[in-house]
């Protein structure tokens, strides 16, 4: 989408701020994120008590 009276897509201007390693390891650290998230909720444990079992 390029309409001017909006401005770019965020995957214009992601490809334009960052290489595409960048964006892999962006991508990996969300997923790595999100599947930590998902096992946390998963266990019925708190962001507090998933870091003390550490």
């Amino acid at each position: 989408m390029n309409n001017s009276a909006i401005g770019k897509s965020w995957m214009e201007v992601r490809t334009e701020l960052f290489t595409p390693e960048e964006i892999r390891a962006m991508e990996l650290r969300v997923k790595t994120m999100h599947a930590l998230t998902a096992a946390r909720k998963k266990k019925r444990l708190t962001q507090r008590e998933s870091e003390k079992k550490r």
